[in-house]
């Protein structure tokens, strides 16, 4: 919504999630806030059980690549019997995935064909680093290529 904008600038993302998922974007409650993209479901048959993964979750943008950080936090249900809060905060803890992915991010103020090269050869060696490109030579074939 406009309000959102107004609070947490954030590139153009649409969201996709696999069949019977809801989604939706907005912003935490951080200083400054973050943009976060969300998905779930309003039908507890189709939960992903323990030890079960499901894919096709996306966010779909025009926005430039860029490596950004991810925090993922599944919605699960704690054992009754924790009632204080920092037992409760460490249950949900140990189910928190941080990392790094490719995400969207806005284009320069001002576009510099130079700086953009050396922007997108960053994002090769990023790539390499973080195991997005997962050969050597694939991150050579493709430095080759923007040569």
């Amino acid at each position: 919504s406009d309000n959102a904008l107004q609070h947490a600038p954030m590139v153009p993302v649409g969201v996709r999630g696999p069949e019977g998922r809801t989604s939706a974007l907005a912003y935490d409650a951080a200083t400054p806030p973050h943009g976060l993209a969300s998905w779930g479901s309003l039908d507890d048959r189709i939960s992903i059980p323990p030890g079960r993964s499901q894919g096709d979750f996306r966010l779909v943008s025009y926005g430039l690549p860029a490596i950004r950080d991810v925090r993922a936090e599944p919605d699960v249900t704690p054992p009754p019997d924790l009632a204080d809060w920092a037992a409760l905060d460490a249950f949900y803890q140990q189910f928190v995935f941080r990392g790094r992915t490719v995400g969207p991010k806005a284009p320069p103020q001002t576009f510099v064909a130079l700086e953009f090269l050396n922007y997108l050869i960053s994002l090769l060696h990023d790539g390499r680093q973080i195991s997005w490109i997962r050969e050597a030579e694939e991150e050579k074939e493709l430095l080759k290529n923007s040569a």
